[in-house]
């Protein structure tokens, strides 16, 4: 091998691959300024390739170069300009906060929705779900707008309506989940799992550029959609992740950097675009939640912490993640005023004995959710060396119909978790 080669991680297919290519991350020798960076032409910058790796010295080191640039500017637009390239930071994650709050809102809607049209519909609008249908109604009043699909049809015999109920509820959860699989497959390949995997490499230093583009954007947030409508046993937490730093992304390819005479084509820095992307991902945390805070500590805990460690953005993930919730909660897309998932309200004071059955729940918690781990382990690595696994929208469709088939007989188990838990008041 050339010495001038290096070993680099890239994605092939859906596994990463160690495949040897010359170094992506040096600098361009036929660039004059390659070996000579000047810091009086800040636009110069380094060019990275699909699955190389950045350097953050050299990036930093660029982003000082570009504000001390800045500052020197004379008269007022050596204050202005300064002011203006960090007002365009907070602006990029305050409209990331607020976008990612809309595009939370919209899920919700359209979860519940398609969640409902698997058991009925509304008989005044096609698009409404059984809780909006059926709303205004007192306490254990009957609600006549909403129809299951065996009166909508007008038919009356049990053993019709049971085999016709059960068909059209196992069709639409497969229906939902390989139309999702299908648009990933074809359009958005990195949109294939909950990519927090993929966002700790971007913000650790990899160059995965195609895991945040609009495409990955769009079809993220069509398919979770219809995968958590489809009833599979699946959540929106981490994908929104995702969701939330393509956003971001995106605001920052539209968003142009500031730039002088000197400088008029001035490059996103990387280590400024690595600190926005970061403080954008506790934002899909804390509308999963319902939690700013919450976003933030899954920031300490599982993106970077030694990034997490600096006061600045932590600051910034709180307040992206503040204005998302603020978002959610002033669009209340289901009317119930609730922000948090497993929202518990009593006006009964708890007691000490009560201490020794949570305490044996949780243990009985962690030892079934430590088996669950392990059997997911197994089956992943037996997935990975089936046959099926070079049919991809097959095996969904077997997985989504034998789920549905399961959930069928048991009525709590129709329903997604978030529209029981939201709906159930």
């Amino acid at each position: 091998m050339n010495n001038s080669t290096q070993a680099e991680w890239e994605l092939a297919d859906d596994a990463w691959t160690r495949v040897e290519h010359d170094g992506s991350s040096q600098p361009d020798e036929t660039d004059p300024f390659a070996n000579n960076w000047d810091h009086s032409a800040p636009e110069v910058r380094r060019s990275y390739k699909q699955g190389g790796t950045i350097d953050w010295m050299d990036e930093e080191s660029s982003e000082r170069a570009h504000k001390q640039h800045l500052k020197s500017q004379y008269g007022l637009r050596g204050i202005v300009l300064p002011l203006l390239d960090s007002w365009r930071t907070w602006l990029v994650l305050i409209l990331s906060g607020a976008g990612i709050g809309v595009i939370g809102a919209w899920l919700d809607v359209l979860v519940a929705w398609l969640s409902d049209l698997r058991t009925g519909r509304c008989t005044y609008g096609f698009f409404y779900n059984q809780a909006s249908c059926c709303s205004g109604l007192d306490p254990g009043e009957i609600c006549h707008e909403w129809a299951t699909w065996s009166e909508y049809f007008g038919i009356s015999s049990i053993f019709v309506q049971s085999i016709l109920h059960s068909v059209i509820y196992v069709a639409l959860a497969v229906a939902f989940a390989t139309t999702a699989s299908f648009f990933v497959q074809h359009y958005a390949p990195y949109a294939f799992h909950t990519g927090i995997p993929e966002i700790k490499a971007i913000l650790g230093g990899f160059v995965l550029d195609a895991f945040l583009g609009p495409w990955t954007l769009l079809v993220k947030a069509i398919g979770l959609a219809l995968a958590v409508a489809s009833g599979l046993s699946l959540g929106k937490e981490g994908p929104l992740v995702h969701v939330s730093s393509c956003l971001a992304s995106l605001l920052l390819s539209l968003i142009k950097p500031v730039t002088t005479a000197q400088s008029p084509f001035q490059k996103q820095n990387e280590s400024q675009r690595r600190k926005i992307l970061a403080a954008a991902a506790t934002a899909g945390v804390a509308i999963a939640f319902g939690s700013p805070l919450g976003g933030v500590l899954f920031g300490l805990e599982e993106l970077d912490t030694k990034l997490f460690s600096d006061e600045q953005l932590i600051w910034r993930a709180f307040v992206t993640s503040a204005v998302a919730a603020t978002t959610l909660a002033y669009i209340d897309p289901f009317g119930s005023g609730k922000l948090v998932l497993f929202q518990v309200t009593t006006s009964q004071l708890w007691r000490g004995f009560e201490l020794a059955p949570w305490l044996v729940l949780g243990v009985i918690g962690g030892l079934l959710g430590a088996l669950l781990i392990k059997l997911n382990v197994q089956a992943a690595v037996y997935r990975r060396h089936s046959p099926i696994r070079d049919w991809p929208i097959l095996e969904v469709a077997l997985v989504t119909a034998a789920t549905a088939v399961i959930s069928w007989p048991v009525v709590f188990m129709r329903y997604t978790l978030e529209v029981y838990f939201l709906t159930a008041s």
